[in-house]
């Protein structure tokens, strides 16, 4: 069994995320997360609907109880001035009581008054925790109702909308294609190591259109098991021999290269760098060339969402390295 490399994430300013591959790591990328946003929304509506009740009706409790502690109050109150000899207490309970009566009719008032202060806490406590718990599910079903304004792929805001198709772009990264055009607007980024030392950048494009990206590169048949878990994206590349081109064409991917037979006007070369680091596109222009072809991607990542308390780990930063 080969042995597994390892692999590292790292995040950076604009772009959503980068992920670093190398060789045969692909398969400890945790699979794509199922849509469930339909089915989250109802189990958390009930149980907003649940908690809204129990708030409530311990909201009630807690008038009605402290409005029976104040009537006791004033009724300890008559009971000590009478047991103290005041006849307007006295004719208040109506009439001369004997002290015996008066002491039993006071301790009964008292132990009501325990009851309710532990009745109050305990109320208090429930309220509170389900208040809190409330607060969360009014956070969570605004977050997922949101999702149709929020990439599946960032969770940040996306205009363009997630009934798109995620689209990935093979870019060069050796020394004579830098700088490289429309990486830093991509959403995602894979770095692949290929051969000998030599890394590739998979641009992953769902939430912003570049005028200008490149230099495209060629395809590998990591490609596939690598991209596969974005539901079948459009996949830009400069081409591939007979084999690779043949593995890539029988996969999820929808290839959308520069060397299929329809790639019209999609590709272009720049005379400013020298072959083969001069091939280079738009967005618009590739998901022009792929159509309808491909799928929606879901979510791959779970994204912490607004109000979620960090790690206690947790120290503020810019990057990492």
């Amino acid at each position: 069994m080969p042995e597994r490399r390892r692999f590292h994430r790292r995040v950076r300013s604009r772009v959503g995320a980068v992920i670093v591959i190398a060789g045969a790591a692909l398969m400890a990328l945790a699979g794509p997360l199922a849509s469930t946003i339909a089915s989250d929304i109802a189990q958390l509506e009930t149980r907003q609907a649940e908690l809204r009740q129990t708030v409530g009706q311990g909201q009630f409790d807690i008038e009605r109880l402290e409005a029976e502690r104040s009537d006791l109050l004033v009724e300890l109150d008559t009971l000590n001035a009478a047991l103290a000899g005041s006849t307007n207490a006295q004719l208040e309970i109506g009439g001369p009581v004997d002290e015996a009566t008066l002491l039993a009719a006071r301790d009964a008032v008292g132990r009501r008054l325990d009851e309710i202060a532990q009745a109050l806490r305990s109320n208090r406590f429930d309220v509170d925790l389900g208040g809190a718990e409330l607060e969360a599910v009014d956070l969570d079903l605004g977050w997922l109702r949101a999702a149709d304004g929020r990439s599946v792929i960032t969770g940040r805001p996306n205009p363009l909308g997630n009934d798109r198709s995620a689209l990935v772009v093979k870019i060069d990264n050796v020394v004579a294609a830098r700088p490289q055009s429309g990486i830093n607007d991509a959403d995602l980024v894979f770095v692949e190591l290929v051969e000998y030392g030599v890394t590739r950048f998979a641009a992953v494009f769902h939430s912003e259109e570049v005028p200008v990206v490149g230099p495209v590169r060629s395809m590998r048949t990591t490609d596939v098991e690598l991209l596969q878990m974005l539901r079948q994206p459009l996949f830009a590349n400069s081409g591939g021999n007979r084999r690779t081109t043949q593995i890539i064409n029988d996969s999820p991917l929808v290839n959308i290269g520069a060397a299929t037979a329809d790639a019209g006007g999609a590709y272009y070369r720049s005379g400013s760098r020298p072959v083969p680091h001069n091939l280079y596109s738009s967005t618009a222009a590739l998901r022009q060339r792929g159509g309808d072809r491909g799928g929606l991607p879901v979510e791959l990542f779970t994204i912490r969402r607004p109000g979620t308390p960090l790690p206690n780990a947790s120290v503020p930063t810019s990057g990492v390295s």
